[in-house]
């Protein structure tokens, strides 16, 4: 009777692994989730450390435009490993790129904290226009933008790191009031978790992050005379 016992335990969890293992395999794999994605993601791979013209560094900050519009933005996280920005296209809620849009890519430096644009250098893979799921791979070499040259002695960002309040003082003399900033906070993944815009009317902008994980964040600020990129600590 012992032994009878034992073995239809043995039956049993046989049964039980095998109907787990059949829904492990039943379940939709990641690569199909991102093929379903509303949003229809191109991906665009690069080497930061293959960029002609720039000094990588951990934390360096890569974004995809669609004219004004980011539609993709990803975090440096080892210079020599290749680099996924993901670019997502328009739709009923999203801002992005539409089929056969120019791509344009800035590069924001932490180390000399100037914005570049990305020009091809060597097209592996694609092209630099929008295309709903596919890929584009390239070497770069990189432009630096004029607007981006004096902005990190004009924009102080304090606490850093930051608990529940993070304060953004600008000390501009040639910027004309109610011209329009935008602001973004872009996490570790590369995810916009924070977007705004401001006239510039004061000096001042208070920005609430109480509610934002611990951890690190870049901070995006762009404007018609306006580039400028930092790492803020939220803890």
């Amino acid at each position: 009777m012992k032994k009878l016992l034992q073995l239809a335990t043995t039956i049993l969890l046989m049964l039980l692994t095998v109907t787990t293992t059949a829904q492990i395999k039943t379940a939709i794999p990641n690569e199909v989730q991102l093929l379903q994605n509303p949003y229809n993601p191109m991906n665009i791979l690069l080497v930061p450390s293959a960029i002609e013209g720039i000094t990588p560094q951990q934390g360096d900050l890569v974004m995809a435009f669609a004219g004004d519009v980011c539609a993709g933005a990803a975090i440096v996280e080892d210079v020599d490993s290749l680099l996924n920005l993901v670019a997502t296209s328009t739709d009923e809620v999203n801002k992005g790129y539409r089929s056969g849009q120019a791509i344009r890519l800035e590069y924001h430096s932490t180390y000399d904290n100037t914005v570049y644009k990305l020009i091809p250098k060597k097209i592996i893979m694609g092209s630099m226009t929008y295309e709903k799921l596919g890929t584009f791979y390239a070497q770069f070499k990189a432009n630096a933008l004029s607007v981006a040259q004096n902005n990190s002695r004009n924009i102080k960002v304090y606490p850093n790191p930051a608990g529940h309040q993070l304060y953004i003082l600008m000390e501009f003399q040639n910027i004309k009031s109610g011209e329009k900033l935008n602001l973004k906070l872009i996490n570790i993944n590369g995810k916009t978790v924070l977007t705004n815009q401001y006239s510039l009317n004061g000096q001042v902008i208070a920005l609430d992050v109480a509610g934002l994980p611990a951890g690190e964040y870049l901070l995006f600020l762009s404007g018609k005379d306006v580039k400028y990129t930092k790492k803020i600590i939220k803890q």
